[in-house]
């Protein structure tokens, strides 16, 4: 797990000194869906927190949905999603 966290395949929120992972990140099979590691490399950020909480945030490009809950079935909107979300963070500022 500290290799895929290293990877940026899935990312942690570390409290007490102890990494947990969001359930919505892994397949089946407990390993990293790989539409994980696509939106972690476009997102900028390298807090779990922040991280976390653009996957828990309704979004306006999903349709009102949170980027978790489609995450597996439709990666590619994720994804773009993501990026929409850098972009529009950067004129935000």
């Amino acid at each position: 797990v500290n290799r895929w966290k290293k990877d940026r395949k899935i990312f942690a929120i570390t409290r007490d000194g102890r990494d947990y992972f969001a359930r919505y990140a892994l397949g089946t099979d407990f390993r990293p869906l790989p539409a994980m590691a696509a939106v972690l490399k476009i997102l900028p950020w390298q807090s779990g927190e922040r991280l976390a909480a653009w996957f828990e945030s309704t979004s306006s490009f999903l349709g009102g949905k949170r980027p978790r809950e489609v995450l597996a079935s439709d990666p590619r909107w994720v994804a773009r999603a993501a990026q929409d979300a850098v972009e529009s963070e950067s004129f935000a500022g």
